[in-house]
C-alpha cells in the first residue's frame, strides 16, 4: 500500500477512499518514497516556484484521483493523467462547465452573474451558438490575411529591444505582440492597448499574483465592460471590418446579442488573446535560455520552429487548469464521484504522461508527434489556437534572426497562480 493510501482520509459523501489535501511523502513514479513540504493545489503559493512536476507525476502513478480539500470545507477531485483528463473534457454532458464555472477552485470570489455570462462556462448547445459567432474570424484561411501584420509588428518590438541592448521580456516583449493583435483584430485603437493590458491583468490578477483582492477584479471587470459599451455604440453607428462589428451583427438563436453578452464576449476574448500568447512567449523564451544549444539550432535552421512552439506549449502550457463538475454520480479512473463534486483536469501533468510521451520530462524542440493538450480538447479547445501558433512561429522567426545571443540579466520572477502558468519578469540581455 502506498504512502497516499495510508494517508487516505473519506470524502463526504464519498463510497470510496479519497485523498488528504496536503502529504509529507509521496510514491516516486519509480514506487520509491519521495520526501517533500505539504502542497495546498487550492493556494496559488504552491506553485510560486513553478509547477510541481515531481508531486503530479506522484498523482499519475496511483491508482484513482487525489481530492483536494479546501480550507472552507470544500474541495475538489484532481485529474492528473492525459486519458482521464480528455474523457472529462470530451464529455460535457456529464462533466459540466456551467453548473459552477470553470474557475472550481476560486469560486468563491467570482460573480455568478457575470460568469455565466461567458461562453468559455457554457455547456452544448448553448456554447457552440456562441462559440461559431466568431468562429470564422479564428479560421486559418482568415488569418491568413492578418500574417503580414503580426510579422511586420513582430520585427518592430523586437528591434526595439534589441536596439536597447536588453529588456525586461515579459512587458516589454512578450506582451507587446499579443496585445497589439488582438486589438487590430477587434477593431481597438492601438493606443488603448496598454490600457486593456492593464484592466486585464486586474482582472485576472486575483489568479497570477498582481493583487490579492477580489474586489479588484471586480473593479477591472466593471471598467472593461464600459469599455466595451462604448465600443458596441461607435461600431453600432459606423461598423468596420473587425470582430467587435462581427459580433454587434451576429445572432444566437435568431437574436442579436444583448448589450452584456457583447461585453462578456470582449472581455472574454481580450483576456484570451493576450494572457495565453504572452505567457507562451515568456516560457519558451525562459526554456530557450536554459536550453541553450536547443535556441543556437533554432538560429541556425528556423525551419525547427513549427515543432519547438509545440514543445513549449507541451512543457510549459500557459494555463494550468479548468474546473467543471459532475452532472449525476459516475466514476472516473476507479474513482467514486458524487454528483456535484468539482473536478479540475490540469494540463502541464497530462503533458508530462509517459504513458502518451516518450522522455516527457525532456524539453526537445525536435520532438516528434507531440499531441499536447495545451489548447484543451473537446467542446472547449482553444477558439484561437490557429491565431495562438501563428504569432508564437512568427515571434520566434523573428526573434531567432534579429537575436541570435540572448541571456538572462537577472533572476526570473514567478505568479503565484493555481490557474494562469506564467513568469511576471523576465529580464534579458542582447549582444
Amino acid at each position: 500500500m502506498s504512502t497516499l493510501d495510508n494517508m487516505a482520509s473519506s470524502h463526504s459523501g464519498g463510497q470510496l477512499p479519497t485523498r488528504t489535501a496536503c502529504v509529507g511523502a509521496v510514491a516516486g513514479s519509480a514506487g520509491a518514497s519521495v520526501e517533500q513540504s505539504p502542497i495546498d493545489l487550492s493556494d496559488p503559493s504552491s506553485f510560486a516556484e513553478g509547477f510541481p512536476h515531481h508531486w503530479f507525476a506522484a498523482l499519475r502513478h496511483e491508482r484513482g484521483l487525489y481530492w483536494q480539500a479546501q480550507r472552507d470545507g470544500g474541495g475538489f477531485w484532481v485529474v492528473s493523467r492525459y486519458g482521464d483528463l480528455k474523457e472529462v473534457c470530451c464529455n460535457p454532458e456529464l462533466f459540466s462547465s456551467q453548473v459552477a464555472g470553470v474557475s472550481v477552485i476560486d469560486a468563491a470570489a467570482a460573480d455568478p452573474s457575470f460568469t455565466r455570462s461567458l461562453m468559455i462556462n457554457m455547456d452544448p448547445p448553448q456554447h457552440a451558438k456562441y462559440r461559431a459567432v466568431v468562429a470564422g474570424r479564428f479560421s486559418r484561411r482568415k488569418l491568413g490575411s492578418l500574417e503580414a501584420s503580426i510579422r511586420r509588428r513582430a520585427a518592430e518590438i523586437i528591434d526595439l529591444a534589441v536596439s536597447r541592448g536588453g529588456c525586461e521580456f515579459v512587458n516589454d516583449v512578450a506582451a507587446e505582440l499579443p496585445m497589439q493583435v488582438i486589438c487590430e483584430l477587434m477593431g481597438v485603437p492601438q493606443q488603448d492597448r496598454r490600457y486593456l493590458y492593464g484592466l486585464s491583468n486586474r482582472l485576472i490578477g486575483f489568479d497570477v499574483g498582481f493583487t490579492n483582492s477580489p474586489g479588484t477584479a471586480r473593479g477591472a471587470a466593471m471598467e472593461m465592460h464600459a469599455y466595451a459599451q462604448q465600443m458596441a455604440n461607435e461600431r453600432r453607428r459606423r461598423p468596420g471590418d473587425d470582430l467587435m462589428s462581427e459580433l454587434l451583427t451576429g445572432s444566437v438563436d435568431g437574436e442579436n446579442l444583448t448589450d452584456e453578452q457583447f461585453n462578456a464576449f470582449f472581455l472574454l476574448l481580450v483576456i484570451a488573446g493576450n494572457e495565453t500568447v504572452r505567457t507562451a512567449a515568456s516560457n519558451g523564451m525562459h526554456l530557450l535560455l536554459q536550453h541553450r544549444e536547443q535556441y543556437h539550432a533554432l538560429v541556425a535552421d528556423p525551419s525547427l520552429l513549427p515543432a519547438a512552439v509545440e514543445e513549449v506549449l507541451r512543457y510549459e502550457p500557459p494555463v494550468m487548469q479548468f474546473g467543471r463538475s459532475a452532472t449525476r454520480d459516475t466514476e472516473l479512473a476507479g474513482t467514486h464521484i458524487n454528483a456535484g463534486d468539482k473536478i479540475t483536469v490540469w494540463y502541464p501533468s497530462a503533458n508530462r504522461d509517459v504513458d502518451f510521451f516518450e522522455d516527457a520530462d525532456r524539453f526537445d524542440t525536435g520532438r516528434a508527434n507531440n499531441h499536447h493538450l495545451s489548447f484543451g480538447v473537446g467542446e472547449h479547445v482553444c477558439l484561437g489556437s490557429n491565431l495562438g501558433r501563428m504569432e508564437l512561429k512568427i515571434f520566434f522567426e523573428e526573434l531567432v534572426a534579429r537575436a541570435p545571443v540572448v541571456s538572462l540579466a537577472g533572476s526570473p520572477q514567478r505568479a503565484s497562480s493555481t490557474f494562469i502558468n506564467a513568469i511576471k519578469q523576465l529580464p534579458v540581455r542582447f549582444f
